[in-house]
This record gives C-alpha cells, structure tokens and sequence, in this order.
C-alpha cells in the first residue's frame, strides 16, 4: 500500500499566538459545552473537596567488578526501574524510601542507608552519583453528598477523574552511605511514562479532560437539620451563575486549569515554580477527541539544582505508551469510537540534551500491543498492530494483524508501505524489531513466530514463520541471528506452565526452534508482563527470571501424624539458564 500525501491536508502544527488567543479559544469550547447551565436552578453533587492519596509499593575483590544493568528496548535509552546496581551496591524503591544496600562483598550483606520520597515509587535512574525517583500521588475521589443522614461522606467512584501530581527526587549518593536530597520537583499530571539519556530524564505526563470546569452553583438556600432516621432529605437548592459573571472569571479559571510546577531544594526551600507550558506554547488539537493535555518535559539529574529545564505540550486525545529512540520520542494513544474500528494517535517529538521540541503527529488504523511493536531505523517508524473491526458497524469481530512502515511528511505522520492480513483472527502476543528485521508473535490456538524482512521500507515481506503450541510474551534479541522468549506453554487455551525458548533466525525464510524448556504445572513469571524481570547477561551468556509456583500440599492440622487437609504454598524462586548459541543448546 502506498499513501500519497496533499502537502494542503498535512498537518499543521499550529500554536496559540498569545494568552488571549488561548483564552478565547476555551472559552467558546466552555459556553458552548454549559449553555444549558447558565442562570439554572441546581442542587450539588459533589463538591470540591479531596484528600490525597500518597501511596507506597509495597569471586575476589577487584576493581573490574561487572554487573548486570536494567533491560531496555534501546541501547543508550534509560527506562524507569524499581532495582539499579552498581558494582558494588544496590538501590531499591520500597515502602516510600530509596534503600541503598552493599552487595559486596557478598557475605557483607546489609542496608547502609535510606531515604524517603513522597508518592507512590514508579520507577529510578541510576547515573554516576545521582539517583532520580520518580514518584507519583492521587487525589482521591471528590467527597459527596450523603442525602440521607446529611452528611458527606468518601466514596471512591471509579468513573470519576482524579487528579495526579507527579514527582521527580533527585538524591546524591557520591557517599553511599549518606546519601542526600538534591532537590524535588513536583509536576501536576498523570504519570504516563519516562526515559533517560545521559543523565536527562524526560517525562510523559497528561491532563485528562483539559478544559474550563462547569460555572459555580451559588447556594440559595440550605435544608432544615435533618432527622437521621428520616427516609429521606432535601438537598440545599441554588442557582449556577449567569453567563457574563463564569465570562470575567475566565482568567482565574484558566489560571488555575493549566499544569503548574514547584521545585524545592535540599533543605526545603523553593527554588522554582510556575506553570509547565505558558498558553502560546501549547500546540492545537486536530481532532474533537483531543480533550486532553499530553506534556513532555525535561530534568538534568546532574545540574547543581535539578530543576523543570523545558517542557511542550500537545493538544491529543491522550497518551498510552510511548517509544523513544535516540533521536525522537512518539507518544501513541488508543481512539476508541463506536461506529469505527480503533485507531491510533501518532506524536512525534526530537529530543537533545534537555531540548523537547514537537515535530509530528498522525492517525493509523489499529491498536499497538505495546512499546516493543513500534520501532524507528533510517528516519522511519515501524509499528505492528492489532486491527479489528469489532467496535465497527459490520460487526464480524474480525482482526488481523498488520505491519506499518510510517514516514514524516513535514508535520504529517503517514504510512509508505505495509503488509496486511498476517495474522487473521489472531492477536499479537508479542514483537520485536531489529534492525531490517522483525518478528512477531500472534495467537489464538497456536504460536506463529512470523520473520519479516523490512530491508526496503517501501516493500516489507513476510519471509518465514514456525508454529508452536502457546505463545510468546516477549523477545530478546541474543546476537543478530537468535532469540530468547519467555511465555507460555498452552495447547489451545491461554493459561499454561512457563516457557523459555530459543530461536534461530540466521534464516528469515526458515526461522527454527533451537531450544525449549517447559517449567511444572501452576507457574507463572513477571517477566510475561515486564520486561525489566528478564535478565539477560550477554557476557557470561546467562539467563536470569524470577519464577513463582503453586504447589498443593498436604498438611497435619491437628499433630496426630495423619495429614488431612490441603493446602495450597507459593515458592517464589529465581531461576537461572546458561544459554549458549554456539552449541544450539539453552
């Protein structure tokens, strides 16, 4: 298939002139939206009123001493992770604190020191004697209104929106032993996700339903003190306010809709603060689904007072996972719509050093699996995706997947070449691209590993596949010419026994199974669904997963040396393969 673009429909990527060309815009979006509201009587719902949620998750000695670092989709691309090492100690998130531990010598065991942070831990950057935490805390659902005992109460509606702060926790540890606190930059948005490059770290944060609230409702009048053992109440009554007084509010509204940030110092002092984009910076939406403010931004974890260095924001209609190369980062989100198949919003941003700028943007058909289904070589974006019709019209519920080649036509985001119909009625389990090559894992009763040439961007094939029982949760490249996945073992159904296996792909046309080992009944790995759980040394050719296992056993209640009951034991345990490609043995 090749596309051809009109450079008059490419996108343009077109941004608010001045606070009053953003204002304006908003404002007419926002009187439209309460037309019905203005002057009305009303009686509240809910009111303003939040709590917040800050949670907490759960040889010989020498100086060449190696150690494992965090498994990531791009050499060079730093990904958030809850464990970082060093050669000598280990840094963990746990229970709000960075723990750093010595590791060695190995029968010196212990924890040297810790630090707390505020938020719910997502993810760390190690890098030389600085620790980024990224952190993040909720705004619980509004209090509401109970009309039968006349008293609020807190209810946790999911349907309701909550508020999310973002934190970035920049601690030195130069003496691992007393490490301190650099400085904390708070961010307003939802945490999407984050990368590093070379001490830089760059967050993908969203506002969801970013627009003017609803215009005040003033309270005329309050109920009478009510009788608990009453069946029911009245609510207070009132009336929202006219047209013209929500019209002069509109600067303290927008003033208090758009993100902000604070940045304190080591000792607590602020050092910064602000808004993370001013209006004019903040690119249009191209489309009525963008009701949402997609922010990326940028923190030198190594400057003397890491602070907000530069941030852009786009107008989308959200942001699910992003991609980042060395060169380039691309947010995707989901479109869902009833009377049409899923599709997905394309955003593409370069980024150097602390510099974000936003380049692109486009729309394909289909769903992305997740990060490892996109990839960019040569200037183009490749992308595997699961297309279905089954939220369209016709409703035959079928899906296939389908290869995209994308390429930038100055500002627009659109195919130059594809290959349809790879897996018809299956899924993708997983994907992997390297360099002019990929492959792909589909299911639905068995497991085609599909082998693809993608040497010539305007004509990619479909060289090869083999077809096992179950299916692949994730690839990882060892050397050019195989493949180490991890997955499950399933004859025609989606549950099974853990499955490691090792391919030969030397051959796209005829890519084989080297190697399989197929772990008991009743087990299960996190490396299925994170991919940071899955260690591979290439050194020392070692395979490293953790692996959990139930087992049912028998047990004497009573001690009357007779074991009359069950009981079912979790073994958590960490299990190691030497795999050697040489020998085609794993």
């Amino acid at each position: 298939m090749t596309n051809v673009v009109d450079d008059n429909t490419a996108a343009q990527l077109s941004q608010w002139e001045s606070w009053d060309g953003f204002a304006q815009e908003l404002l007419e979006a926002a009187l439209q939206r309460y037309a019905g509201l203005f002057g009305q009587q009303g009686s509240p719902i809910v009111s303003q009123d939040y709590t917040t949620f800050d949670g907490a998750v759960p040889g010989a000695e020498t100086a060449d001493r190696s150690h494992s670092e965090t498994n990531v989709q791009v050499a060079g691309v730093d990904e958030a992770d809850l464990i970082e090492l060093d050669s000598d100690y280990v840094y963990s998130l746990r229970g709000g604190e960075l723990i750093i531990s010595q590791a060695w010598p190995a029968d010196q065991l212990q924890v040297v020191s810790r630090m707390p942070f505020q938020g719910q831990a997502i993810g760390q950057y190690l890098f030389g004697d600085r620790v980024a935490v990224v952190s993040q805390s909720y705004r619980q659902s509004p209090w509401l209104y109970d009309d039968v005992f006349g008293r609020v109460v807190g209810l946790d509606y999911y349907w309701y929106p909550t508020d999310a702060e973002t934190y970035v926790t920049i601690f030195d540890v130069s003496d691992r032993h007393a490490p301190t606190l650099v400085s904390e930059t708070r961010l307003d948005g939802a945490y999407t996700q984050s990368r590093s490059i070379d001490g830089n770290v760059y967050l993908v944060l969203r506002e969801n339903e970013f627009y003017l609230p609803a215009p005040e409702l003033i309270i005329e009048e309050m109920p009478e003190p009510i009788d608990p053992a009453a069946p029911y109440t009245m609510l207070p009554t009132g009336r929202y306010e006219t047209r013209d007084a929500y019209v002069a509010r509109l600067n303290q509204l927008i003033g208090e809709m758009l993100p902000k940030y604070e940045t304190f110092g080591g000792e607590g002092q602020l050092l910064e603060t602000g808004v993370l984009v001013e209006p004019e910076g903040i690119v249009l939406p191209q489309s009525d689904a963008a009701t949402s403010l997609v922010s990326v931004l940028s923190i030198n974890m190594l400057a003397d007072q890491p602070t907000l260095a530069e941030a852009v924001a786009v107008m989308a209609s959200g942001a699910d996972e992003i991609y980042g190369s060395l060169e380039h980062l691309y947010v995707f989100d989901t479109i869902m719509a009833f009377d049409n198949e899923p599709s997905t919003a394309i955003l593409k941003f370069a980024w150097n050093d602390t510099s974000v700028e936003f380049v692109s943007q486009g729309i394909v058909p289909g769903r992305l699996h997740d990060q490892f289904a996109a990839d960019e070589n040569d200037g183009y974006l490749r992308m595997a995706m699961d297309v279905s019709n089954s939220w369209s019209g016709t409703w035959t519920n079928r899906s296939e997947t389908d290869l995209l080649v994308i390429s930038d036509f100055g500002g627009l985001l659109a195919p130059v070449s594809s290959v349809f119909n790879l897996g018809v009625d299956q899924t993708i389990r997983s994907a992997r691209f390297m360099g002019d090559s990929a492959y792909i894992v589909t299911f639905r009763n068995v497991d085609p590993l599909l082998a693809m040439d993608l040497s010539d961007p305007n004509a990619p094939q479909m060289m090869g596949h083999v077809t096992l029982p179950g299916f692949s949760e994730y690839i990882h490249p060892v050397g050019d010419h195989h493949l180490l996945t991890v997955g499950i073992s399933s004859a025609g159904g989606r549950s099974g026994p853990v499955q490691i296996s090792l391919f030969d792909v030397s051959d796209l046309a005829l890519p084989a199974l080297v190697d399989q080992y197929t772990f008991s009944r009743f087990s299960g790995t996190e490396a299925n669904w994170d991919h940071h759980a899955f260690g591979y040394y290439a050194e020392h050719g070692v395979l490293a997963i953790p692996l959990y296992q139930y087992f049912v056993e028998r047990v004497d209640n009573d001690g009357d040396g007779y074991r009359e009951s069950r009981q079912t034991t979790r073994r958590n345990e960490l299990t190691i393969f030497e795999v050697n490609v040489d020998a085609n043995t794993s």
